[in-house]
């Protein structure tokens, strides 16, 4: 019997919540990357099969993948340099098995880097004439075109691994006291402050829209305050431009954030090709889940 792959981590809730919600719809196989020593993982020319106690999958029994959040297990026992070796061989083959996947993935890894990156982003949003706020990627301070209030946040992931768990960045306010003279291995990403009357998470899988505004008491980063949440219309030329950058950048799923400013224009601010989207379903009973499954299940649900 076919089954759906989700390569992921024992933590993730919302696979937790999916299977729950949908195993009497089809058969799951869980990956949990974060303990890969667990699962036996073969590979030959033609085939593969991940075998997890009396459970198995392989390239033959494998319906679809969702590619969700995995993490790499604890190599803390091993030198520094034998754990980045570790990752990076958990890294190509889970990569590999779902880049090389001939079924439905969502999504596959190598169009989640490319879309997750903020400076590709960037690049594409001022070639396609999309409004964001002005913006200045650089390992130099020569950001004084910007005007102020200006904001700082993370280019990359915003995560740091430290003895105590995990710390995250989050996007902050810049204040002309702070300091940034030695950057020169660190790059930055600054934009300037738009004056914004709400945010909105657009998710969007294949033709379906689910657009949530966001009325935080936090005027910097909504995730960092108490908000308020409800439903929102897409104006058609943002949508038209969310279609034209979901197909050029091969993505049938996306979790997209805007800033929409006093002057009640749309400003782009990032797609997270792999975003959280459970705690809006819970909140406003969405049916995002059931769009991600009909894709999973090639539209039988």
């Amino acid at each position: 019997m076919s089954k759906i792959l989700i390569i992921t981590c024992s933590y993730d809730k919302t696979v937790d919540y999916i299977m729950k919600k949908f195993n009497h719809k089809t058969d799951f196989f869980r990956f949990n990357v974060d303990l890969f020593s667990e699962y036996k993982v073969t590979i030959s020319a033609v085939n593969w099969e991940i075998a997890h106690g009396n459970d198995t999958i392989s390239n033959e029994t494998t319906k679809s993948i969702y590619y969700r959040k995995p993490a790499f297990p604890d190599t803390s026992e091993f030198d520094i340099e034998y754990r980045r070796m570790i990752n990076s061989d958990i890294l190509a083959i889970i990569d590999g098995l779902t880049n090389s996947f001939d079924g439905v993935v969502l999504s596959k890894p190598y169009l989640l880097r490319r879309a997750e990156n903020k400076v590709y982003q960037l690049v594409y949003a001022q070639k396609h004439s999309i409004l964001m706020p002005e913006s200045f990627v650089g390992n130099n301070n020569h950001w004084e075109h910007l005007g102020k209030p200006r904001i700082i946040k993370p280019l990359s992931v915003g995560k740091i691994a430290t003895s105590s768990g995990i710390s995250i960045i989050q996007t902050n306010l810049m204040h002309d006291e702070d300091c940034y003279d030695s950057i020169e291995l660190t790059p930055v990403y600054i934009q300037n402050y738009v004056q914004k009357s709400y945010e909105v998470r657009v998710t969007v899988i294949d033709d379906n829209y689910f657009a949530v505004k966001i009325i935080s008491d936090n005027s910097v980063d909504w995730r960092n305050g108490n908000n308020q949440y409800e439903l929102i219309d897409v104006p058609e030329t943002t949508r038209k431009c969310i279609q034209k950058m979901m197909k050029d950048f091969q993505l049938r799923f996306g979790a997209i954030d805007y800033i929409v400013g006093d002057d009640g224009k749309w400003y782009f601010l990032e797609i997270n090709p792999n975003g959280q989207w459970q705690w809006l379903e819970c909140i406003l009973n969405l049916s995002i889940s059931d769009c991600i499954m009909q894709v999973l299940l090639g539209g039988e649900i």
